[in-house]
C-alpha cells in the first residue's frame, strides 16, 4: 500500500489540455520536455523514449481532492516541468509550509524551469530558499546537474 498517498493517471501542468510525455525506457527520466543530449551523455541507459499523449491538469484543479491538512510539504519532481507545475498550483502553494523542487543547474531538457526562475517565482510567494537537500553531480566532470531545493514559507514578522 502506498497510504497516505494517492496516485492520479495524469501530469501536472499550469493548463488544463493534451499534451506529448516523453515517456523513457528509463521512467524517472520521462517527461513532458524532450531530452537533451547532455542527459543520455551523462546517463546512456535513457536513450530509449518514445513518446504518447497524456492529459495535463492544474494541482489547483484537483484541491477538492485532495484533502490536505494544515502546513503540508509539496514534494515536485517532473524532469524540468517545475514552474508550469507551480503556476498551475498557487492557491495549493498558497496553503503550503515547504516545498521541495527538483531544479535543474545543468539543462538536461529542452526549455525547462532553471533554479533562478524557479526561486524567483517562490520568492514572490514568500518562500525562502533553505538549501538543497540532494544533487545529481556528473560523473565526467563532477559539476552539479539537478538539486532538490528546500523552499520554505516565511514565518509572519
Amino acid at each position: 500500500s502506498l497510504a497516505p498517498f494517492e496516485l492520479f493517471p495524469f501530469a501536472l501542468g499550469d493548463a488544463c489540455s493534451r499534451e506529448t510525455i516523453f515517456q523513457n525506457e528509463f521512467s524517472p527520466s520521462s517527461s513532458l520536455l524532450e531530452m537533451r543530449r547532455i542527459h543520455v551523455e551523462e546517463l546512456p541507459f535513457t536513450a530509449a523514449t518514445a513518446s504518447r499523449c497524456v492529459e495535463v491538469r492544474t494541482l489547483d484543479s484537483l484541491i477538492g481532492d485532495l484533502n490536505l491538512p494544515n502546513n503540508y510539504a509539496i514534494k515536485i519532481d517532473v524532469q524540468g516541468y517545475t514552474l508550469p507545475v507551480l503556476r498551475g498550483g498557487q492557491l495549493v502553494l498558497s496553503g503550503a509550509k515547504s516545498v521541495v523542487a527538483e531544479v535543474s543547474i545543468e539543462s538536461l531538457y529542452e526549455g525547462e524551469s532553471n533554479f533562478d526562475e524557479v526561486y524567483q517565482f517562490l520568492k514572490a510567494r514568500n518562500f525562502e530558499f533553505c538549501g538543497c537537500l540532494d544533487q545529481w553531480v556528473s560523473s565526467r566532470d563532477s559539476r552539479i546537474l539537478q538539486c532538490d531545493c528546500l523552499f520554505e514559507q516565511k514565518s509572519g514578522d
